[in-house]
């Protein structure tokens, strides 16, 4: 909860916390726990709430070009909606979860004062429309995708943001960032995967992420580094 206080004040726009199995997994408790530190350390405007986007019918797997504008169009709108969010009362905390069911995640959520859902696993984008809270939707970035094979997956009318990350997450490791720069042309997504304090302005600038993700890349011997975050929160914006 004192990190994820100290990255609030320091400016971070969204916390996650890990609500799935992992070395960094925390309670449903744990997690109430630092979204009250971080509503402690950056209070929020009385009687805010997140505002809800328009909800629309989900897409045909296949995607057509009109298809495909739709869904640019829904998480452009979606990614304006949450910048706007994180000015007015971030940061936004992100629960992650890995194969959970929507009750389950819903149930969490609530209990915890979630602002948004991350599906980390293999849940598909048609779990987002049962969800109470707006999903981010992981993409898994294999060393053989191109840049129209992730377009293809990304789909419309379920999550409100696309993560690309490099395939299993939290691995430390980059993947190819012109395939992420071609994808940002189409669709705007949040950058993960490998990214530190000391790459991080270069991963902006090539490749325009409306938002960047970290965890290891701002861990001093697993432990999260207040250091590492400043340098990380600073970086990112200078890019």
């Amino acid at each position: 909860a004192e990190t994820a206080a100290a990255a609030a004040k320091a400016g971070a726009d969204l916390i996650g916390v890990i609500l799935a199995p992992s070395k960094r997994q925390v309670s449903v408790g744990e997690a109430a726990a630092i979204v009250a530190a971080v509503r402690e350390a950056r209070p929020r405007p009385k009687g805010w709430a997140l505002p809800r986007f328009p909800q629309r019918a989900a897409p045909a797997p296949d995607q057509g070009a009109d298809e495909a504008r739709e869904t640019r169009q829904w998480l452009q709108g979606w990614s304006g909606l949450l910048r706007r969010a994180c000015a007015q009362a971030g940061p936004l905390v992100v629960g992650v979860f890995v194969d959970a069911s929507a009750d389950e995640m819903n149930a969490a959520a609530e209990a915890a004062g979630l602002d948004l859902v991350q599906l980390h696993g293999n849940e598909g984008w048609a779990v987002a429309a049962e969800l109470a809270r707006p999903a981010v939707r992981v993409v898994h970035m294999g060393p053989a995708l191109t840049a129209e094979q992730v377009c293809s997956q990304i789909q419309g009318g379920l999550a409100a943001a696309v993560l690309l990350d490099s395939k299993g997450g939290g691995t430390g490791k980059t993947f190819d960032w012109s395939i992420g720069e071609e994808v940002q042309r189409r669709t705007p997504f949040i950058l993960a995967g490998g990214l530190t304090p000391d790459n991080v302005g270069a991963a902006v600038r090539q490749v325009g992420p409306w938002c960047v993700d970290v965890s290891s890349g701002i861990e001093t011997d697993g432990v999260k580094d207040p250091d590492k975050i400043e340098a990380y929160l600073r970086n990112a914006a200078q890019a």
